[in-house]
């Protein structure tokens, strides 16, 4: 099978801590709920791990390839 050419666009990637719950249709509702917990939690102490979230147009082009 031959390998499809494709940019990474940056829209694609984001650090979780960037997320919000307004952000559910693009990337999901886990990473949006990772996100929120982020913003509100760790600054009263609460540990959440930082990551990086892949949004659903980078899934649908993945699987296009």
């Amino acid at each position: 099978m031959a390998r499809k050419n494709t940019q990474l666009n940056p829209q694609w990637l984001r650090w979780l801590d960037e997320l919000r719950m307004t952000d559910v249709a693009d990337f999901g509702g886990k990473n949006a709920s990772l996100g929120e917990l982020l913003g509100h939690l760790s600054d009263k102490g609460v540990q959440v791990p930082g990551g990086l979230a892949t949004s659903a147009d980078a899934f649908r082009e993945f699987l296009s390839v």
